[in-house]
């Protein structure tokens, strides 16, 4: 299979920009809420579901990429080390100190799952889960290219399982260690499944998907907003996986690139991103500017600030890590920035994500 074109990774890029923003939003926006004695009904449903779409898509574009690459799994998974590995045991470390400030000091097992099931920096998980999905890579591999179809119909088999495991899961039905780790990357393994799937099948929105992309877009808005209005449920779930494959058909192939610091920024929001809103939620407790979230308003302008102090903080530390050694650089950012400085290396680097 061809390298992706610049066009196709400007698409990418621009989609999983604004899929971050959501997830900072997803963690954010809740103790706003709370704040703001607005912590139940329809706006806390409406920002729960930034979370699940962005997962969804974050999972699904990870298998893309993983599957449409030609090289053997050694070698995938060789650079994925460079990519998503390191990073995470960097950030991980970076973020012992914020724990330490909150919990004290870890114990060994605390440290264990620290660098595994319950990562330091908690977003991280995903790359986690994603390290066990790449594991199955050869069984998927093998379903997906004797029986394609197959592999869709598991997809929504699972996604029926797994709806149905976080419906007993949100209701006290069913209680276990780690029971809401189980439940969450259950939870991602459908979003992987069609990735994989979409990885050797580039044509499949012109063979399988005829309608406009505004259409598409439309559908996914109307699932998006009875989602918000059922909550937290069995459906919600289900409609959530179909809302994220509206989106990754029907986002309109508009050639849109972002700014370059932004692009370089878009990992560091991610992985930053936790700590900065716990240390700006303590300095409002501290501070009693918790009190000052009083309506709709106040709440909307608190959570842009936090959107533009995190995408701030985002780009001063890529511009610091900058100034570091090329070693360095490629473990915090995953040689997303050399990546980025080096546009000639497109087509390599584009295959690296």
């Amino acid at each position: 299979m061809g390298e992706l074109s610049k066009n196709k990774s400007d698409q990418f890029t621009l989609f999983t920009f604004w899929m971050t923003i959501c997830i900072v939003c997803y963690h954010a926006a809740p103790h706003l809420l709370i704040m703001a004695s607005m912590g139940g009904g329809y706006d806390r449903n409406f920002f729960e579901t930034l979370g699940p779409i962005a997962l969804n898509y974050f999972f699904a574009t990870s298998a893309y990429f993983f599957f449409s690459s030609e090289h053997c799994f050694a070698s995938k998974m060789k650079k994925r080390i460079k990519t998503l590995w390191l990073p995470f045991v960097a950030w991980n470390t970076l973020y012992i100190p914020l724990y330490i400030l909150q919990n004290g000091i870890p114990s060994l097992s605390t440290t264990v799952l620290g660098y595994t099931l319950e990562p330091f920096d908690g977003p991280l998980w995903y790359i986690f889960v994603l390290y066990i999905f790449f594991g199955l890579s050869y069984c998927i591999d093998h379903i997906r290219n004797s029986n394609p179809k197959g592999l869709l119909f598991l997809a929504l088999l699972i996604s029926i399982c797994a709806a149905s495991l976080h419906q007993f899961f949100i209701s006290d039905s069913v209680s276990f260690m780690y029971d809401y780790w189980l439940e969450r990357t259950i939870r991602m393994i459908p979003a992987f499944l069609f990735g994989a799937y979409c990885g050797k099948r580039k044509n499949i929105k012109k063979k399988i998907l005829k309608l406009p992309n505004i259409t598409i877009l439309i559908t996914a808005i109307v699932l998006w907003e009875l989602a918000t209005y059922l909550g937290d449920c069995f459906v919600t779930v289900l409609l959530l996986y179909v809302c994220t494959v509206c989106l990754w058909f029907g986002f309109p192939d508009i050639n849109l690139e972002l700014e370059p610091i932004l692009r370089r920024s878009t990992f560091l929001i991610y992985a930053v991103h936790e700590g900065i809103i716990i240390v700006l939620l303590a300095c409002m407790n501290k501070t009693g500017l918790c009190n000052a979230i009083t309506n709709r308003v106040r709440f909307i302008g608190c959570l842009l600030i936090f959107l533009f102090i995190v995408l701030g903080a985002a780009m001063l530390i890529d511009k610091i890590i900058e100034q570091c050694p090329v070693k360095v650089s490629e473990i915090l950012t995953g040689g997303r920035s050399g990546a980025m400085n080096n546009k000639s290396d497109f087509p390599k680097n584009i295959k690296n994500r």
